[in-house]
């Protein structure tokens, strides 16, 4: 296992198979990503845990379906969990910084910044997918509010 948990709100992934991303920043902003989600069942008041985790100083970002997923980098493959996962050592920083346009730069070859401080994340989602995401920070919170009702057709 090449990968740890990491804390969220409701410590699982698994009450939402229909997590909401939002994407702001680029340009000449950095770029955030923030994935809201069901941190918990339904409580006996119909009100549930919502968690929020917002990536900023985001390099990259992949949305695997789960219908289709698959893993580039075999050393990865088991590096899954209905939560969220930091990997460790991984295969897509170290193609970032061999391929970027800094790659000469040894030890700050992503943006002339030390690679260290670029982390791999990854949540997985029953019935959704798996998001990867290469940022630099990471903050979370949550809160209990009503619950929302089921998508419409």
């Amino acid at each position: 296992m090449a990968y740890q948990q990491v804390s969220i709100p409701g410590e699982t992934t698994q009450f939402d198979d229909c997590p909401q991303l939002v994407i702001t920043g680029g340009g000449n902003t950095s770029l955030s990503v923030t994935v809201t989600y069901h941190a918990s069942e339904i409580a006996a008041d119909h009100t549930i845990l919502l968690g929020e985790i917002t990536f900023s100083d985001v390099l990259e970002f992949r949305w695997i379906e789960n219908d289709v997923a698959y893993e580039e980098h075999p050393r990865h493959e088991d590096d899954y969990d209905f939560g969220l996962i930091e990997i460790q050592n991984s295969a897509y920083v170290e193609m970032m910084a061999s391929r970027g346009g800094c790659r000469d730069l040894t030890g700050a070859r992503i943006r002339g910044r030390p690679e260290s401080e670029v982390r791999h994340f990854r949540m997985g989602f029953d019935e959704w997918g798996t998001l990867d995401v290469l940022a630099t920070k990471i903050a979370m919170n949550s809160k209990r509010v009503p619950r929302r009702p089921p998508p419409q057709p």
